[in-house]
């Protein structure tokens, strides 16, 4: 059994383990590359231990759903502090319009099936964003957009 655990430290088991970084860089305002590879390091090396990776499956589920919130959470105000920072002009209806579809289409647990592909998340709102604002790009160039959306 524990050639077993010592392999699923290479799956990905949880959402926390695909962003941490970025919120824990956030959090923590350490941003040195050392710093990061050497936590990830450690992490692969706790997932090899047999010992460590049972102790960390006992934390409660309350605790790993309060760390997921807190995740998630970060995120998204990661993205609303991107548009403060880059002063993104909200009085403009495309700007509003691609905000509010782009994050909700991330957020709201829609999916669109292409083939055998499946987007949803993260993936689907940054196609979502892209499509529409290439959209608003063009209607603006041959002039259907009013100057002030």
């Amino acid at each position: 059994m524990e050639s077993v655990t010592c392999f699923q430290g290479l799956q990905v088991r949880h959402p926390i383990q695909l962003m941490a970084k970025n919120w824990v860089m956030a959090i923590t305002r350490v941003y040195s590359v050392w710093i990061i590879r050497g936590a990830a390091l450690l992490a692969i090396a706790f997932s090899l231990i047999g010992k460590v990776a049972a102790a960390i499956s006992t934390i409660p589920t309350a605790v790993m759903g309060g760390i997921t919130i807190l995740l998630y959470g970060v995120i998204a105000v990661q993205g609303f502090r991107m548009y403060v920072e880059q002063k993104v002009d909200f009085s403009k209806n495309s700007n509003m319009v691609l905000g509010a579809v782009t994050f909700v289409a991330g957020v709201s647990g829609a999916s669109i099936n292409i083939g055998t592909v499946q987007l949803k998340g993260m993936a689907l709102a940054a196609i979502v964003g892209v499509v529409l604002s290439l959209t608003f790009w063009l209607l603006g160039k041959i002039g259907v957009l009013n100057k002030d959306a």
